[in-house]
């Protein structure tokens, strides 16, 4: 039975910037396609990232980024281009997360683009992961392109498995980011990290029947270890994953629905 649900992997982009996807060169990283409730009966679609994918391209001197779609048919790759000047930052510097308006999947649908998108009815925040019972142990899956995994053709997300390995600190307020264990890699940030379906679950728990989004990939936890034979300092990955949760996305999609008019 497949867990990780189809229209998910659809929703997931491929972040790049012109030079790079001139020169065939892989991604910054990753993104993917949200869909935000206004509370108005309208709701508005956004392009979900991680700040530092922004910080990098600017780093590179690019003015652009793209944002690929995967065509219907198996038509190649479009990209959604955006003006770097035009992505919106959470409010607080510390939090990885960086959007930019995006067309709403219908939109994209008319081009020929084969992209869903998240959305409220799928996604869990701190108050609601509580409420679900969300804990330590609870598996999911990180979703995107790491090391530029991707054909030539089209980009196929890759799926990655993880464990929550520590979520208290995160319902009690004194983090802003759980831990994943898990491996990510460069290019895999940006991604979304969605909460694994249960099929059974045990007494006092609740069965969860949705692989609900509960976060967004931001960056691998590297230790440094000291080598007994050389002495000397080496990297040494400690599969631990941080993940920005929802609440960083819906804090920065309230900070553009107020920046943005200004920017007409």
């Amino acid at each position: 039975m497949a867990l990780c649900p189809p229209d998910a992997l659809s929703a997931v982009l491929s972040i790049t910037t012109p030079q790079r996807q001139d020169l065939n060169q892989i991604p910054l990283g990753s993104g993917f396609l949200y869909n935000r409730d206004r509370g108005d009966g309208w709701s508005d679609c956004w392009i979900v990232t991680n700040r530092h994918v922004i910080d990098d391209a600017k780093g590179e001197g690019s003015t652009q980024l793209l944002a690929r779609v995967n065509l219907d048919q198996q038509r190649g790759t479009q990209p959604i281009v955006t003006d770097l000047s035009r992505w919106i930052m959470h409010p607080d510097s510390s939090r990885d997360i960086s959007i930019h308006p995006a067309p709403p999947p219908e939109g994209l649908q008319e081009i020929g683009a084969n992209a869903k998108s998240f959305g409220d009815t799928n996604s869990l925040d701190r108050a609601m992961a509580i409420q679900s019972q969300l804990s330590a142990g609870d598996h999911c899956f990180m979703l995107g392109f790491p090391v530029g995994a991707q054909a030539a053709h089209q980009d196929y997300p890759v799926v990655r498995f993880g464990i929550l390995s520590q979520v208290q600190g995160w319902f009690d307020g004194h983090h802003h980011t759980f831990l994943v264990d898990g491996s990510a890699f460069p290019g895999n940030s940006g991604g979304p990290v969605l909460l694994e379906p249960t099929l059974v679950a045990i007494e006092g728990t609740p069965r969860r029947d949705l692989a609900s989004l509960i976060g967004v990939v931001t960056a691998q936890k590297i230790s440094f270890t000291v080598c007994s034979q050389c002495g000397s300092p080496h990297r040494e990955s400690a599969d631990l994953v941080v993940v920005e949760p929802m609440d960083s996305v819906y804090a920065t999609i309230d900070a553009a629905r107020s920046v943005l008019p200004l920017m007409e």
